[in-house]
């Protein structure tokens, strides 16, 4: 595959390796529940970091659109280091909701600045090599990350609590110089006189709006039912460390999943992300149904179909976005899927608390239903309306 032995995509998934290692994805919940709080302040911290992700997102891609990629990129990589030690030294109630508020910001500032900045490189210097390949590289060295920081995470958490998110920092801090080595993508174009002329630009392109909603729900289901996997593993009576290895699985297939992004894209069109998402909705209603090892084991097939959906549908936007707006269009797709996760995972967490995780994660499956006809409906309209535009060329 071209994109494997692209110098300028391996670049990029080193960068993104080092930005993307989840030392805290596995034992933030557990940090906070050892810390002392509660479910109640849990989901509250969580609905508050939701909540700012959702303000910020729009406005972070229009900086970053009106910044440039590097500079932004680069912006983004001093902002991780930060949250991190932030979240590290939290010891108050204060405190921690200051840390969780940074970390939504830092969560906005990422979302679909890598991808934007890769899709115009790739553009610029190597062509040939393809979006959603490099894509899927990229994404897939961060699910090496992922797999080596989430099998490591419950080892880490045993020695002290802060050091899975004091890890996470120095791997930013890592990062920043090597940002810095990463091509320039060309200035950014002039502003617009017109207020929100990126926002404009999205509302122009019925097929980028289409495709948004798929990424939108991509998004919105697959990262709600997160909430429940902790939950998860302790309702089977399972440890810290069997919590870690879950995770290490989830993005052990990530892996997979963002590497077949492009050749399942090549057979079936956008219809990959529909399979996908279909497949998503069984794992759940797996991990609801089963108990133990099995229920468990669920997770990590999720995992797969849901990075072969959201590779895919970020891919179909960026190269369908406009590079004056490119950051700004994908920063809606998190910002429509935010509003959503911000609900969802707070009544995840309550239900999973009242009446079983088991339960709640039933309740989740019922409702990918609805939503998988929604996606096809929004597939089928998206190809109709290019065949259309195509036809009138």
């Amino acid at each position: 595959m071209a994109a494997f032995r692209s110098g300028l995509v391996r670049r990029f998934a080193l960068v993104e390796l080092l930005l993307q290692t989840q030392f805290w994805f596995p034992v933030w919940y557990l940090f906070l529940r050892d810390l002392g709080y509660g479910i109640g302040i849990i989901v509250l911290v969580d609905a508050l970091f939701r909540l700012m992700v959702v303000l910020c997102e729009v406005p972070m891609g229009i900086v970053a659109d009106r910044l440039g990629r590097r500079p932004a990129y680069l912006a983004f990589g001093v902002l991780t280091v930060v949250t991190y030690l932030s979240v590290a030294n939290v010891d108050t109630t204060a405190m921690l909701v200051g840390a969780w508020l940074l970390w939504g910001v830092q969560w906005a500032a990422a979302s679909g600045l890598g991808t934007a900045y890769l899709t115009e490189a790739v553009g610029r210097y190597q062509p040939d090599v393809g979006v959603l390949p490099a894509l899927g590289v990229v994404r897939g060295a961060a699910g090496l990350a992922g797999c080596v920081s989430l099998a490591s995470a419950g080892a880490l958490y045993h020695l002290d609590p802060r050091l899975p998110f004091l890890v996470t920092a120095g791997c930013a801090l890592v990062a920043v110089p090597l940002i810095a080595t990463l091509p320039r993508t060309g200035a950014p174009e002039p502003t617009s006189s017109i207020r929100f002329s990126e926002l404009r630009e999205v509302q122009t392109d019925r097929v980028l709006q289409a495709l948004l909603l798929c990424g939108g729900l991509v998004l919105f289901y697959g990262w709600s039912v997160t909430f429940l996997f902790q939950p998860l593993v302790l309702a089977e009576g399972m440890s810290e460390q069997a919590a870690a290895w879950m995770y290490a699985g989830f993005a052990a297939t990530g892996i997979v999943g963002s590497l077949a992004a492009a050749p399942a894209y090549r057979r079936l069109g956008l219809s990959a992300i529909g399979v996908g998402f279909a497949a998503m909705v069984l794992a759940v209603t797996g991990a609801a149904l089963a108990s133990g090892v099995l229920a468990v084991l669920c997770v990590p097939v999720l995992g797969c179909c849901y990075y072969l959906s959201l590779t895919a549908s970020e891919a179909a936007v960026a190269e369908r976005a406009a590079a004056s707006s490119r950051a700004t269009a994908l920063s809606l797709v998190s910002a429509a899927a935010g509003l959503g996760i911000a609900a969802a995972r707070p009544a995840l967490g309550i239900a999973g608390a009242e009446w079983g995780t088991g339960v709640a994660l039933g309740a989740w499956a019922a409702v990918g239903v609805p939503l998988l006809l929604l996606l096809a409906w929004t597939v089928r309209r998206v190809s109709a309306e290019s065949a259309r535009v195509g036809c009138g060329a």
